[in-house]
């Protein structure tokens, strides 16, 4: 399997085993499949509001950054089938909330990353520490582009669906125009 792969891994003929994905590579595994790593670093679960939001971005846009998992093993050191989500316990969080409301089942293919190398819980450490918040500027700059685009889109729609386009402090929003 290459780094590239993002399918199970083929059955041997021989044995029936399943060869372990090589590190880095990217593999498809059922949701009811990952598991919370106990080497995770960070302890505080998220916010029951960043999971709501990151479920609503990953139903409207999928999962847009695979996470990173390793193999999870018994005492005596045999895969069990199961990953560990080393990176991105949030997306995890937010799949299960979305099979737990039956928006997807409870096996959804996830795409992951294999990580064989490192260990996991500086990763994790990392992965929550070194990143930088996208400068408040740079928000804006950003909601203001796609608000642009979006409504050059509502308004090509209002007059098909009698609908127009209503700016708030949250965003856009749709309103029946009355016809007088």
């Amino acid at each position: 399997m290459t780094a590239h792969d993002t399918h199970p891994a083929a059955t041997e003929p021989r044995t029936g085993a399943v060869p372990e994905p090589a590190h880095g590579a990217e593999i498809v595994v059922p949701l009811n499949r990952l598991k919370a790593s106990p080497r995770n670093a960070r302890k505080v679960r998220h916010s029951s509001a960043a999971i709501e939001a990151l479920a609503a971005s990953i139903r409207a846009k999928g999962v847009l950054q695979a996470p990173v998992v390793e193999i999870e093993r018994t005492c005596e050191g045999t895969a069990t089938g199961a990953y560990l989500v080393t990176i991105g316990e949030g997306r995890r969080q937010a799949l299960r909330m979305l099979a737990k409301r039956k928006a997807i089942k409870r096996t959804h293919p996830v795409k992951v990353v294999v990580d064989r190398l490192n260990d996991a819980h500086e990763i994790s450490l990392d992965e929550n520490i070194t990143r930088e918040a996208m400068h408040p500027a740079d928000q804006f700059e950003a909601f203001r582009r796609l608000a642009g685009r979006r409504a050059m889109a509502l308004r090509r729609s209002e007059g098909v669906s009698g609908c127009r386009p209503m700016w708030s402090g949250n965003g856009c929003g749709w309103v029946r125009r009355h016809r007088n």
